[in-house]
């Protein structure tokens, strides 16, 4: 998956609610004990919450009611996406190959693990923009350093 461009997103998003602007980064500290979450257990509870991975990002959107808990929960899933990335090159193209490959929502369903969270990451991707209408900006001197330790 494109990690950079996740990393980059996450940090350079500004959201603007109620005439205050806010960065992703202030909405990420009360996140840091749900971030370690394990991503098996998270994926079960999403898919609990949605019928069908269909209705999946409608349902996980709808339940949460203000704008600040639907930039939490995607930051959640970003996070864990980030922890979760392969490092061996050649496995992470077989699994964005498998990820292409898949016609069927029922195939996404069977897909466990990693790969399972990419396709609800893909999901979380479009709707942030289409919900949020998030802007992205050039990247703050205060994030650059932190930017450069997590990306490779």
């Amino acid at each position: 998956m494109r990690v950079k461009k996740y990393v980059a997103m996450m940090m350079t998003v500004v959201l603007v609610e109620n005439k205050r602007v806010k960065t992703l980064k202030n909405l990420m500290k009360p996140l840091k004990n749900q971030a370690k979450t394990p991503v098996k257990r998270l994926v079960k509870t999403l898919k609990t919450q949605a019928k069908t991975l269909k209705n999946l990002p409608k349902t996980l959107m709808s339940q949460v009611k203000t704008v600040k808990d639907r930039v939490k929960t995607l930051i959640n899933l970003m996070k864990h996406l980030l922890k979760r990335r392969v490092k061996n090159q050649r496995s992470n193209q077989w699994r964005q190959r498998r990820l292409n490959s898949m016609k069927t929502k029922k195939e996404m369903i069977k897909v466990t693990g990693w790969k399972q969270m990419t396709v609800i990451m893909i999901k979380a991707e479009i709707m942030m923009i289409k919900i949020l209408k998030v802007t992205v900006t050039k990247i703050m001197k205060k994030n650059r350093r932190w930017l450069k330790m997590k990306q490779l």
